[in-house]
């Protein structure tokens, strides 16, 4: 998961650092946003999942729930991201951008303190490759 989070921290740093809206920001965007959808897939309904069977939490007890969360209100904030890009309006887009990075940063902290030490306890390395 730390390689998936180095190649989505590449195309957002990618995007960020375009400094303008054009068809190449716009098309760096789509990317990111796929990837970063199909990354916090895999995490909602594979890994959080066998976390909380493996550790015996009910869906709504342990870290699980704050995470998700944050998922949520990642995938919220770039869909506003999208939105305003489609306006032009640079200003906008540039507060959102810093806003959604620092969502990004406060969520990998989480996932770091609270998951990613444990998953390789349950999660075979034939898995991930699988993945």
């Amino acid at each position: 998961m730390n390689k998936d989070h180095a190649f989505l921290d590449k195309l957002w740093e990618d995007f960020f650092l375009s400094k303008k809206i054009d068809e190449a920001s716009h098309a760096l965007l789509k990317k990111f946003y796929k990837e970063l959808e199909r990354h916090i897939r895999l995490e909602n309904t594979f890994l959080f999942p066998r976390f909380n069977e493996y550790l015996g939490f009910g869906q709504n007890e342990g870290p699980i729930p704050v995470l998700l969360r944050d998922h949520q209100n990642i995938m919220r904030l770039l869909t506003r991201l999208e939105k305003v890009l489609q306006t032009d309006n640079f200003h906008d887009a540039q507060l959102i951008s810093r806003n959604f990075q620092k969502l990004m940063i406060k969520h990998r902290k989480r996932e770091n303190e609270m998951g990613y030490p444990v998953y390789d306890t349950f999660v075979k390395k034939e898995e991930w490759e699988d993945i």
